[in-house]
Formats: C-alpha cells, sequence, structure tokens
C-alpha cells in the first residue's frame, strides 16, 4: 500500500477518535469518555478495513450465459448478458430453441464445467463460444475470467483470429506459447493482457465444429499433460449436454406440431369453403413454421393453376394464372407426391422452362393438396437458406395440405349433395306420390279379389361414407348400381321408387311375406356380391330391409308404410341378414 495512503488513514483515525473524546467529555465522566472514543474508533477501523478491502478484492469472475438458446447442433445460441439485454439475434430464418427446460440443462452444464475448469487449471480466463457456419461467427456462451477487460458480448468472425480459424480448420487442439515474439494478442479483452499460455480445442460432432473450448494462462506455468487431457473430457460433457439438448429439442418440436395439427383439424372442420379452407392451411403454416416465400395454388382447368393464397415476399399476386406445362409442379400433382429441394443451385437450370421455378430461393418444398382421388392444387414454401426443413417439418406440411385436400373433397362433395338433394327432392317426391297412388290402389285391388300384396322398403347402407371416402363419381356410380340391382331383382308387375337419398321402396303385388322376404334375401345378396371399382379399390354394398304384408300388418297406406319404418329399425338391430318385419 502506497506510503500517503496509510498517512491519510491515520489522521482519518485521530480525527474520529478525538472528536469521539470531546463529545464524550461533555456529556460523561472520563472512564465513559475513553470506552467510547475506544468503541467510536474501533468500529471505524473495521469500516476503513471493509472499504479497503472492496476496494482490492480481485474482479469477481464474469459469468455469460443465455436464458435462451438456439439449437446448438445446427443453430448459433442468443447470448445473453448478466442484466438480461440480447447481444446477438441472428436472422429470423433460425429457430430459436425457446424450451425453458432445455435453456436451463445446457446453459448450467456450460457454465459448470467452465467453473470448474477455471478453479481446477488455474487459469485467467476460461470461455467457450460456438460456432455458426452459416454466418461464420463464433458466439460467446460461458466463461470466467479473472479480468475486467474480458468482453463477454464481443463474436468473431472465423478469419478475424487466426488461432480460432485455425482450430476450426484443421479441427485439432491448438497449444499457443504467447510469450513468443510475433504473436498476436488475444482479442476477447479490452485491452492488451499480457496472457503468456492459450489453449483451444475444438468440440466436434459428426465431423463439424460446434464450438471452441479454450484456456490461458498469464504466469509462466504452461499447462501440463494431464491438464490438456481433463479440458477434453470436459469438452466432452459439454458435447454430452449438447446431444441432450437436441433430445429435449425434437421432443418439443414434434410436440409443436402435432399441436398444430390438431388445432388446424379444429379449424377445417368449421370451414364451409374454399376460400376458407386455404386461409386456415396458410395461417397455420404461417404459425408454426418460418419461410420466405408462401404461395398456395389450385388448380383451374386441365393445364393452369390459379394463386389461392399467398404469404411472405410473394412473388405473385392473388389470382394470378400460371400454366402447368412441363413445370415440377405439374409432376407433384400428377404423382401426387412431395417434392423436398433442399438447394435449389443443384437443379439443371437448362431443364427449367417455367419463370416460377427459375425464381425459386435456396430451399423448395412442394406439397401436393389431394385427397384419394383427386389433386386439387399445391403448396409451395421457400426459404432463403439450403437445408431450411427437417424430415418432421415436411412431414407436417405434407399432413397439413392432405387435411386440407380432406376438407376440399368434403366441401365439393357436401355441395354435390346439396345440389342433388334439391334436384333430388323434387324426383323423389314425385315418385313416393306415385308410389303411395300404386299402393293405395293396390290396396283396392286386395279388397275386391281378396289378395294380398308385400311393400319392401330398402334403406341403402353409409350412402355418404361412400362419397366421403371413394369421392362423388363413385359415390354416383354406386347409387345408379343399386337401382340397376333393385330393377333386375323384381318383376315387371312390382313397382320401384325412389323415396329419398338413401331409401328405395319396392311393391310386390300378389306377395305374401314368405314370398317377400325371399325376394329382399335376393336382392341382398345381389348387392352385396356386386363388384364396383373406384380406382384399385372395391366399393361395398349393404343395405337395410323393412317387411311389411298387406292385411297382415294392416290395411291402409299409411299404416303400412308407417309399420315398414318400424321394420327397418328392426332390421337395423340384426346382425347379420338384416331383414326385419314389423312383429
Amino acid at each position: 500500500m502506497p506510503f500517503t495512503s496509510y498517512v491519510l488513514r491515520i489522521s482519518a483515525f485521530l480525527l474520529v477518535f478525538i472528536s469521539g473524546v470531546i463529545l464524550a467529555s461533555v456529556f460523561f465522566n472520563t472512564a465513559i469518555t475513553l470506552i467510547m472514543g475506544a468503541v467510536v474508533l474501533a468500529a471505524f477501523v473495521i469500516a476503513a478495513r471493509w472499504i479497503a478491502a472492496r476496494r482490492e478484492k480481485p474482479v469477481e469472475k464474469y459469468k455469460v450465459s443465455g436464458n435462451t438458446i438456439r439449437r446448438p447442433v445446427t443453430h448459433p445460441h442468443t447470448v445473453e448478458t448478466a442484466s438480461g439485454s440480447i447481444v446477438r439475434e441472428e436472422d429470423h430464418a433460425m429457430e430459436i430453441l425457446d424450451d425453458t427446460q432445455a435453456s436451463l440443462m445446457f446453459n448450467q452444464t456450460a457454465d459448470g464445467v467452465i467453473a470448474i475448469m477455471h478453479d481446477t487449471l488455474q487459469a485467467h480466463s476460461t470461455f467457450l463460444y460456438l460456432c455458426h457456419d452459416d454466418s461464420g461467427e463464433c458466439l460467446p456462451q460461458s466463461f470466467r475470467s479473472e479480468s475486467r477487460d474480458f468482453i463477454p458480448e464481443k463474436s468473431f468472425r472465423y478469419g478475424d483470429y487466426a488461432p480460432f480459424h485455425q482450430v476450426i480448420q484443421t479441427k485439432e487442439s491448438l497449444v499457443m506459447d504467447l510469450r513468443e515474439p510475433g504473436t498476436t494478442p488475444v482479442p476477447y479483452y479490452r485491452t492488451a493482457v499480457p496472457v503468456k499460455h492459450l489453449v483451444i480445442i475444438p468440440l466436434m460432432r459428426k465431423g463439424a465444429v460446434l464450438g471452441l473450448l479454450g484456456v490461458d494462462r498469464i504466469t509462466d506455468t504452461a499447462l501440463t499433460e494431464q491438464e490438456f487431457d481433463a479440458i477434453k473430457q470436459y469438452g466432452r460433457l459439454i458435447l454430452l449436454s449438447i446431444q441432450s439438448i437436441d433430445g429435449v429439442y425434437m421432443k418439443n418440436k414434434l410436440r409443436r406440431l402435432s399441436q398444430s395439427l390438431r388445432e388446424f383439424s379444429e379449424r377445417l372442420s368449421l370451414a364451409g369453403m374454399e376460400t376458407q379452407t386455404m386461409i386456415c392451411l396458410k395461417e397455420q403454416i404461417q404459425n408454426t413454421l418460418r419461410f420466405d416465400r408462401m404461395h398456395i395454388w389450385l388448380r383451374h382447368g386441365a393445364e393452369e393453376i390459379r394463386l389461392a393464397e399467398a404469404g411472405g415476399s410473394a412473388v405473385y399476386d392473388k389470382e394470378s394464372m400460371v400454366r402447368l406445362d412441363g413445370t415440377m409442379i405439374e409432376k407433384v400433382m400428377t404423382k401426387r407426391r412431395r417434392l423436398y429441394i433442399s438447394d435449389v443451385t443443384s437443379i439443371d437450370r437448362t431443364s427449367v422452362n417455367s419463370e416460377l421455378e427459375l425464381n425459386y430461393l435456396a430451399s423448395v418444398v412442394v406439397i401436393p393438396i389431394c385427397d384419394q382421388d383427386h389433386c386439387f392444387g399445391v403448396l409451395v414454401i421457400e426459404q432463403g437458406q439450403k437445408n431450411a426443413y427437417d424430415v418432421y417439418e415436411v412431414q407436417f406440411l405434407e399432413t397439413a395440405c392432405n387435411s386440407a385436400g380432406l376438407a376440399l373433397a368434403r366441401i365439393a362433395l357436401d355441395q354435390h349433395l346439396s345440389k342433388n338433394a334439391n334436384e333430388g327432392e323434387r324426383n323423389t317426391a314425385t315418385e313416393e306420390q306415385t308410389f303411395m297412388k300404386n299402393v293405395v290402389s293396390e290396396i283396392h285391388r286386395a279388397k275386391r279379389f281378396e289378395t294380398s300384396f308385400s311393400v319392401l322398403v330398402f334403406q341403402v347402407d353409409y350412402v355418404k361414407n361412400i362419397y366421403e371416402a371413394f369421392g362423388v363419381e363413385a359415390g354416383d356410380l354406386a347409387l345408379e348400381k343399386i337401382t340397376e340391382i333393385l330393377k333386375n331383382g323384381i318383376r315387371l308387375i312390382d313397382n320401384l321408387a325412389r323415396l329419398s337419398h338413401d331409401r328405395f321402396g319396392v311393391l310386390l303385388v300378389e306377395s305374401k311375406r314368405k314370398e317377400a322376404v325371399e325376394c329382399a334375401g335376393r336382392i341382398l345378396n345381389a348387392l352385396e356380391s356386386a363388384v364396383i371399382h373406384s380406382g384399385d379399390e372395391e366399393i361395398p354394398l349393404t343395405a337395410t330391409v323393412g317387411v311389411v304384408t298387406y292385411g297382415t300388418d294392416g290395411t291402409e297406406a299409411d299404416a303400412l308404410m308407417h309399420r315398414a319404418n318400424v321394420a327397418l329399425v328392426n332390421a337395423k338391430k340384426l346382425n347379420e341378414r338384416r331383414i326385419a318385419c314389423a312383429d
């Protein structure tokens, strides 16, 4: 301690002691005065020593660790200072891992390893930088230092500091003696710190350098071989932590993608129009994945596609038309298989004859929007970064597009059925009235000639399911085939009518119950053995039959039809041979 500092302190002690004595002598006797003076002097000494200790205490070890980190394997870390201010935030194409569990896991492990290394190796500074190949930078993650001049927020480009660049290029450890003339000062200090020894080791995984772990000393003592091996072991601990983060990252990513698909499914169930479905698809992808461009194209005729929705820096305006001739989109729609180009530069541009595809960014995903029979359009997602999407994100896009395709098929089916229902209501109302008139006429004839007749009511099973599963054309074909089988199963004198969308009535003239049940059985056998193809699949046909007979089940037309509906309810309760009477 300088001599002047001692003189100033002693003068201050005497001044305080004399002041205390004078004040005490005014109010107390001599003994108490001396005691109080001693107490005041002791208190001042303690306070002075505490202040001096605070001023002369070595600089506390610093710590930098991010509360929010990026996936270390493919993305750099977002580093935050102890105050919480963000030092660096990479471009929006990098997906930030916002899971608290993973963040704490890595930060605590990295900080703990750095702290142990620093104390064990008696280092001046111990640091961990993470490498980001896309930007060519080393980003600070954690460190301990005995110096206030260590810069916690400073990142380095690979070429800024030759030793860092050498380790990244050679992927080998580096031991430097900085006492040699001509060596470059370390750049992570604000001022020239006399560092004499520096050790840097690369953190390697699958052939790539994920980060740099280093130790420096200002003493003449170089690191021993045992200490060098210890640094390598500490590096392996950090790599194990990164591997654990990968697992947590993937688990949380799959959870988020799954949750997004559930939300999308709920939204689609409420969409009643094509435009609403496309908006739902666009918004769900915007909320889930990062992209630079998004185009959703829908088929417009046989040779063109129309832009239904767009996002990001879209090249085309909504409702723009593009021809399909020779494009990759046409191949995707024809084969109904996804296409992922992780690096557009790998495409032979001489074979591309579409302006749409010449303007693609670095990564492109093209997903068909299909149901089982039709391709309605495609989703095109582009990213300015190569290898922008992993397999799980591509599968998410494919699942979302499949759901959108099924929703479009359902909307088309509902529109078709609604149209047919409006037309069919008029037709079936006429047919039902004619059928009831025939039943009334047959009642009069039965009363006059003392004969009997029967009525069969067929309800075809799962008509709407056939439309939804196999498409509109297959559903219409199934109904035509059912009508044909019913006509072939009855006599010329009998009468057939369509009573509703999925119900048919058969009037069997001069037929008793036994004969009617046998006729219903033959028709059911013909239905079940009928073969209707939709592509490579067969459409199964089944029906339920209610049987009523004049006299046994009633003598009035309304009563007979009511009993026929009761018979249908009874038939539906049967497991096999679903033919039943009302009683």
